[in-house]
């Protein structure tokens, strides 16, 4: 696909991204289509929470694009550096928050186990701090 549209088409270099995406998909489709010949697994299951992320991420590209292109023309110059750090700062701080709503909203069980797995990492190195009693610890002293 890639070298009918470079070399044959004469389409941009874009379009390698196309057709690396467009492959992509065609592949999980086949191979979704093949598994579900060979199981019978509940397509319900798989697919609802994609269109649930898939609407999330569309309505994320919408708050991330708007203020861009706003705090793009009216505040910041982003000839330079650091007006370019604040405006992709403060986009993603946009977009992410967003997201995370929505995903809150809409009960995306994915986002949940995220948030749970950051928790126990963020609160890992406290593990170190303390160390549990040993068996030794926990025996009352001899007389």
């Amino acid at each position: 696909m890639s070298l009918i549209f470079v070399l044959i088409l004469k389409l941009s270099i874009i379009y390698l991204a196309v057709a690396y995406s467009a492959s992509a998909i065609l592949s999980t489709l086949a191979l979704l289509f093949l598994l579900d010949r060979k199981v019978q697994f509940n397509k319900y299951e798989l697919l609802f929470p994609a269109v649930k992320m898939l609407t999330i991420t569309l309505i994320m590209a919408i708050a991330l694009y708007v203020p861009m292109k706003l705090l793009d023309q009216l505040v910041f110059d982003t000839t330079r550096n650091i007006g370019l750090i604040l405006l992709t700062g403060i986009a993603t701080i946009s977009g992410l928050s967003v997201y995370i709503f929505l995903s809150w909203l809409f009960k995306v069980k994915e986002v949940i186990i995220f948030y749970h797995l950051g928790k126990r990492v963020l609160t890992f190195p406290s593990r170190f701090a303390s160390p549990a009693p040993t068996s030794i610890d926990a025996q009352e002293p001899n007389p």
